[in-house]
């Protein structure tokens, strides 16, 4: 998405349109933008992606959701590694 955003921004009208838009308003511009380019994405998954790219810290690794969300194979996970990936 991050790219996609990048090559949207190229066009000088584009980003002139989103410096001068409030934070909502420049949200449905590159979502606008996107259409006209032939991309496909909403408001939300657009929000999503840029709070990814500002707070990667906050996105769990896969083992970590897994571990998480209950999904942890007892075959992969010994007595140790549980105390420690599970606070256990």
């Amino acid at each position: 998405m991050s790219n996609i955003i990048k090559n949207l921004l190229q066009d000088a009208q584009v980003r002139q349109q989103i410096e001068a838009a409030n934070q909502a308003e420049a949200m449905q511009l590159l979502v606008a933008a996107g259409k006209q380019k032939g991309y496909a994405f909403t408001q939300q998954e657009l929000a999503d992606a840029i709070h990814q790219v500002q707070n990667p810290e906050l996105e769990l690794s896969d083992a970590a959701l897994e571990a998480v969300a209950g999904g942890l194979p007892a075959q992969s996970c010994n007595t140790k590694c549980a105390k420690e990936c599970l606070g256990i």
